[in-house]
């Protein structure tokens, strides 16, 4: 019996080595309130930013770090895995590790890679913009300087070799393309209206206009695109080499769908969540809607796979550790699916 008892503790012993044991983590926890507040996650630390600074927490809901600044329009740029928070008009940069990188100039936007690379688009004295980039250990590779068109947003590629420029041209956006191993320009798309966004779906450039969607390659070539019909855009996710974004009748909010679109303009699929959307967030395990009155799974065929009441929350986010994440009020409360 000795033996057969050291046995069965010897395996538990092992299994919770080899990650058997679900972590420990918070049913609910106080996350704070604050003006111009805003959400993101960072593996599985909630990131708050608001006027003051931002704070992390942990599963637990522990603070992890919690830095003072003040921040005139926080917002958020992730890439599915890590999160930057960043001051629209200041030149605060806060990265989800809860260190500070030191930027002087005014801060127009930010977009973090999917390989960790951050850009930041902002005012450079003497010029029309500029454009830096930080690497994944936060040191400066690269810097571009506008001469003669507005900068409104950047984004490196996936691999970490590209990085695509979106400019204000004369006739509508110009998304110029660089090799960041070279000062050259490598390729410029014009689109025929004005440009609000661009990002990459794998290694395709992707920039959103008000009446639909346009490709490119990194030598600027058209690569085709999406059109939106009567519709208009409103929140938006990148999701591996597909776009999730959400396509409504009226520019300033109500109801609409989300239409999934991949790299080459093709549409894969639609949701209706049936109410205004809030929140929308993307993973592994599928799509997350947050309405007004409850927060939706559904899965990579689109279809529901759970859904839960949920008032007052003003972001939701599916996190590593196998669950949902809604915070609302000051409160950030854990959602088993």
């Amino acid at each position: 019996m000795k033996k057969l008892a050291v046995f069965f503790l010897s395996m538990s012993l092992f299994l919770s080595a080899c990650g058997g044991a679900e972590p420990e983590k918070a049913e609910s926890f106080v996350c704070g309130t604050g003006a111009r507040q805003c959400f993101a996650m960072s593996g599985d630390t909630l990131i708050s930013a608001a006027g003051n600074g931002v704070r992390g927490f942990d599963l637990m809901g522990g603070t992890v770090f919690d830095i003072r600044a003040d921040m005139a329009h926080p917002a958020v740029c992730s890439n599915g895995s890590g999160a930057a928070i960043y001051d629209v008009g200041g030149s605060a940069i806060v990265y989800g590790d809860g260190s500070r990188l030191s930027f002087e100039n005014t801060i127009i936007s930010a977009s973090l890679s999917e390989g960790g690379f951050l850009a930041v688009c902002a005012d450079e004295p003497g010029y029309k913009g500029a454009v830096t980039v930080y690497s994944q250990e936060k040191r400066l590779v690269y810097k571009w300087y506008s001469a003669d068109r507005r900068t409104v947003g950047a984004a490196v590629s996936p691999d970490g070799d590209h990085l695509a420029v979106l400019c204000s041209g004369e006739n509508g956006g110009e998304i110029h393309i660089f090799a960041l191993d070279s000062e050259e320009t490598q390729g410029v798309y014009s689109a025929p209206e004005m440009l609000s966004e661009v990002f990459w779906l794998d290694k395709t450039i992707c920039g959103i206009g008000g009446s639909g969607l346009y490709y490119c390659d990194t030598e600027g070539r058209d690569k085709g695109g999406y059109e939106f019909g009567e519709l208009f855009p409103g929140s938006f996710r990148v999701w591996g080499d597909k776009l999730v974004i959400e396509l409504r009748a009226h520019s300033s909010g109500g109801a609409g769908e989300l239409v999934v679109i991949n790299n080459r303009g093709s549409e894969l699929g639609r949701i209706s969540p049936g109410e205004e959307l809030i929140g929308l967030d993307c993973g592994d395990d599928g799509i997350l809607c947050l309405t007004q009155r409850r927060v939706t799974l559904y899965d990579t065929d689109y279809s529901e796979t759970f859904s839960e009441d949920m008032t007052g929350a003003e972001a939701a986010f599916l996190r590593q550790a196998g669950d949902i994440l809604a915070v609302g009020g000051g409160n950030a409360r854990v959602i088993e699916y």
